[in-house]
């Protein structure tokens, strides 16, 4: 039987403990939640209390004098009332009493490899898939944020950006052909980024229907993951071909496209498949 050691911040007080709660999960801690009057109005503290001050959305940890506010940064996302998700263009507002903000950006996955032959040297790669980011910012009550989603020719120069006095990126630079994952590009504020995968490549082989007739089978790169899952990239087809003219035989193929968010296209016959589009949340 295992056997958990814990140090747990009470402040004692029975009023207060009677309006918040404290738990202990084998994965977390959830700490006393006050806003500001609450805090401001505890009797004297004991040097190493804790609690989460909801207006901030800061730990607050008290020093014995007064209480210090931890990094903004150690506020998870969860923590944070509300969550914005956005696909497309559009603007949001800061609303009244939010001075601080997280941003989640998944940059598209790329495009997966169209393939039409069984040539000798035919690549069919999977598109990689997108970079994810957070970004923690301070913004002023009734801002004016702006939501851009922008792609070029393909999915794999595709990115997510949120503006007004902040800029905050997640991307792709894969191309159309598949092949490498997302790579980094931002200015301020930045927490935590993951790169996408990198799509796979094709896997080819040989199979004799008789002694004057082969076929070459060819499995097909699959598209690339992203954060947290890296589950999400397009599945791999099995492709026949006739051996020596080419011919297509038939296929038996999965999903094909990348799922949202960004996650990469697999190389497929005829049409490969589309990378996820990206998503961008706003945590307040």
């Amino acid at each position: 039987m295992k056997k958990y050691w814990f140090v747990f911040f009470l402040i004692l007080t029975n009023k207060v403990f009677s309006q918040i709660a404290s738990e202990l999960s084998p994965k977390s801690l959830t700490l006393p939640r006050l806003s500001t009057i609450e805090q401001n109005t505890l009797p004297p503290q004991q040097a190493g209390n804790i609690i989460f001050n909801s207006d901030e959305k800061k730990l607050a940890l008290h020093d014995g004098n007064t209480w210090n506010y931890l990094a903004a940064s150690q506020v998870a996302t969860s923590d944070f009332k509300n969550h914005l998700t956005f696909t497309e263009n559009g603007t949001w507002t800061v609303p009244a009493g939010v001075t601080y903000i997280k941003v989640e950006l998944w940059g598209a996955g790329g495009d997966g490899q169209s393939i039409t032959t069984a040539g000798a040297n035919v690549s069919c790669e999977g598109g990689g898939g997108g970079e994810y980011s957070r970004y923690g910012f301070a913004v002023t009550p009734n801002d004016e944020m702006t939501i851009n989603f922008v792609r070029g020719e393909n999915r794999g120069s595709y990115f997510g950006r949120i503006g007004g006095g902040i800029d905050a990126f997640a991307y792709n630079a894969s191309q159309s052909e598949g092949g490498s994952g997302a790579w980094l590009f931002y200015t301020n504020g930045l927490e935590a980024s993951v790169p996408g995968e990198h799509g796979g490549s094709a896997v080819f082989n040989f199979q004799s229907v008789s002694s004057s007739v082969w076929r070459k089978i060819v499995q097909s790169g699959v598209g690339g993951g992203t954060y947290p899952s890296f589950k999400n990239g397009g599945k791999s087809s099995t492709i026949e071909f006739e051996v020596p003219s080419g011919a297509y035989v038939g296929k038996s193929e999965s999903r094909k496209n990348g799922f949202v968010p960004g996650g990469g296209g697999a190389c497929a016959y005829l049409g490969g498949g589309y990378g996820g589009f990206g998503v961008i949340i706003v945590h307040f």
